[in-house]
């Protein structure tokens, strides 16, 4: 029976053990790489998604000063339009003022 193989048992000379361990170095790198994608997909999602987040953020911000600006000018009047205002109401005012009487009180007392 010498020169048979054992049955039921590995023959761990050299040659083997090297070609298991070369085996499993691979495989664990293998893992490695793997996982180390994953993560690296992650890391790039996560950021992404950050990003949109901030150009979302700038954009409603950006969009709110605009709807502000406009609200403005719709509802603000120019110079011209300010002071046509102001004379309506200071007309407005002095034919009150001279119907009342109020000029009446100066002139007593003068």
């Amino acid at each position: 029976m010498e020169g048979s193989i054992p049955q039921g048992k590995a023959i761990w000379d050299p040659e083997t053990v090297d070609l298991f361990c070369d085996l499993c170095i691979r495989m664990h790198d293998k893992r490695n790489r793997h996982f180390q994608e994953i993560e690296d997909n992650l890391d790039v999602f996560a950021y992404e998604e950050h990003q949109l987040e901030d150009n979302v953020e700038e954009d409603e911000a950006s969009l709110s000063q605009e709807m502000v600006e406009v609200s403005m000018a719709t509802k603000m009047a120019n110079v011209e339009k300010a002071e046509e205002l102001l004379e309506k109401l200071c007309s407005a005012s002095w034919d009150a003022a001279v119907q009342g009487g109020v000029f009446n009180i100066y002139e007593h007392d003068i």
